[in-house]
């Protein structure tokens, strides 16, 4: 009789513990833990470092922009742009392709612009 009970049980386990998870209401993706709060903040740390390495990106593809010695940082998809640029141009550049990269809700520039030789004539 112990027999067909442990057989019973084992046949009982096997056909049940695949079915506990959606009978308790939990997902795969639900964990014991800290709360969801979290789990976002780490998201949108995970999705600002993606963003700033896709600015980077942007930046190292273009070759008018790659020389250009600029930090980029992400917070909350707010991406802040400094450093120094050759010229206005490449600083209005630099903004404008850091706009078009998915994710970024705003750009704040806070690029200088190197100060140009002036030439004297003689």
């Amino acid at each position: 009789m112990n027999k067909k009970l442990f057989l019973f049980a084992t046949a009982s386990l096997l056909l049940i513990a695949p079915l506990q998870t959606p009978l308790f209401g939990l997902t795969g993706d639900d964990t014991i833990g800290p709360p969801k709060t979290t789990t976002v903040i780490h998201d949108s740390i995970k999705k600002d470092g993606q963003i700033t390495l896709a600015v980077k990106g942007a930046f190292a593809s273009d070759k008018n922009l790659a020389n250009e010695n600029i930090s980029v940082t992400t917070e909350n998809g707010v991406v802040t742009l400094g450093g120094t640029a050759s010229n206005a141009r490449t600083k209005a550049s630099l903004e404008y392709r850091a706009k078009t990269v998915a994710g970024v809700k705003k750009v704040i520039n806070n690029i200088q612009v190197k100060a140009e030789a002036k030439t004297t004539e003689k």
